[in-house]
């Protein structure tokens, strides 16, 4: 006898038990469904089951599908996971022929391999290989651009990872953009961030974007409730370019543009006195002040999960005075280096400021003399209405809606258009900055 389900019985298990994990039991057919979303229920299905699969003859599997990690223009470091250690390897080229081979130093089942000497900009195509079998079909990614390019485009979005169906439709979203990287503005995954939630709630949810996209994380709130963080210290490898070598906090530069991911748990950010003596804001003045003397970076973008500006239920509630703090310890150094945006997450809806420059709102429209704006970008598909339908337009506010969502940005030498998507696909603000000097 056929399992039936209704519409509503699917989602009240999809918010129990999370998605991935739903659906990989679902041997049922939905009724009360239109076609389409019967279609798109099949097809994550599919994705979940297939995630731990692999083309191998010989007994091995993959647990994690390859994601790209730490991209420049001249290297690539992709990571998987095998059920049982082999010795991994990469075949990749500029065509589908494969002609270079970057194997791992010793067998293992967690792998990760640079691939070196590579040309900017360009794209390669790779398979990932185990004891000599093939454990993925032919992929490709591209090498980061180099200063001199033109244009790139990112999308930024966080609170994400529940495996939910809110989740999913956000996904399917974003497949639908053009991009060049990611950064995620905190809470990975929840509830807690144990390493345990990586699998359903992050890495098969995203495993066709960041096969072939970097994906760069920020810590939030959640992903430190476990452990202190090393579910996501062990999944991510980002630069870990401070003094410490800590990948809590970090660096990089995508074409002409400098990003700062920052960890907004520390306690030192919320305290005026001693903001001074935190390892992490030495190293972020550090940062800016070489991007000040830097003729090649023309874009600065900040993001970390906690905002300094919200109109949500944590930025107008209970942690509004907290968050207000970062006005004071941290904002002031990023708008005396110029910062142009700040992305974060925390609330869990979409908010736009105004440019502000020393708590005023600037009139002027050129960005090498205006404020930063703020993007609060925490709808990335935690479901839970209680956290974002209690929304409060301050007065920096220029946009705030209560939607899941993505945020989409794309650079033109000096114009920035930026654009929120909700997870229907819908537009639902759109901005720009111009710099005259560029």
């Amino acid at each position: 006898m056929e399992n039936r389900v209704t519409r509503r019985e699917f989602l009240k298990k999809v918010g129990q038990g999370g998605f991935g994990l739903y659906l990989s039991t679902l041997p049922l057919s939905l009724t009360s469904c239109t076609q389409a979303e019967k279609k798109t229920f099949s097809s994550f299905q599919e994705v979940y089951r297939s995630s731990s699969k692999s083309l191998s003859k010989t007994g091995l599997e993959l647990l994690r599908y390859p994601y790209l990690q730490c991209p420049t223009t001249s290297s690539m470091k992709i990571a998987w996971k095998t059920k049982g250690t082999c010795k991994g390897e990469i075949r990749y080229g500029l065509t589908q022929d494969l002609e270079r081979i970057a194997n791992g130093l010793s067998p293992t089942d967690y792998h990760v391999v640079t691939l070196p000497d590579l040309q900017p900009g360009a794209q390669y195509y790779y398979q990932i290989f185990g004891d000599g079998t093939p454990l993925t079909e032919m992929e490709t990614f591209k090498t980061a651009k180099p200063c001199s390019s033109k244009g790139f485009s990112f999308i930024a979005f966080g609170d994400s990872g529940s495996g939910n169906a809110d989740q999913y439709r956000v996904t399917e979203v974003m497949k639908s953009l053009n991009f060049d990287l990611a950064i995620l503005t905190g809470d990975i995954v929840y509830p807690d961030g144990d390493a345990a939630y990586y699998e359903p709630n992050y890495f098969r949810p995203y495993r066709d974007l960041i096969k072939k996209v970097p994906f760069f994380p920020s810590l939030g709130n959640h992903d430190l409730d476990s452990k202190n963080g090393q579910g996501y210290l062990e999944a991510f490898d980002v630069p870990a370019n401070n003094p410490l070598g800590s990948k809590r906090y970090y660096a990089f530069r995508y074409a002409h543009a400098l990003f700062i991911a920052l960890d907004s748990n520390e306690g030192l950010l919320y305290k005026p006195d001693q903001i001074q003596g935190s390892p992490q804001y030495k190293w972020l003045v550090h940062e800016l002040q070489k991007a000040e003397n830097d003729p090649e970076v023309n874009w600065r973008f900040v993001f970390f999960h906690h905002p300094p500006y919200s109109g949500g239920y944590h930025g107008q509630g209970s942690q509004k005075e907290r968050l207000a703090q970062l006005r004071k310890t941290l904002i002031p150094v990023l708008e005396k280096y110029r910062v142009d945006m700040v992305f974060n997450g925390h609330d869990h809806h979409y908010e736009r400021s105004y440019p502000i420059r020393d708590g005023s709102i600037e009139s002027d429209h050129d960005s090498d003399t205006q404020g930063i704006v703020y993007i609060v970008t925490g709808g990335g598909g935690r479901g839970n209405n209680f956290w974002r339908n209690r929304l409060k337009k301050g007065p920096w506010c220029a946009y705030i809606e209560d939607a899941f969502h993505v945020t989409y940005v794309e650079i033109d030498r000096g114009l920035l258009t930026l654009k929120a998507i909700n997870d229907r696909g819908e537009v639902i603000d759109k901005a720009t900055i111009q710099k005259s000097r560029i």
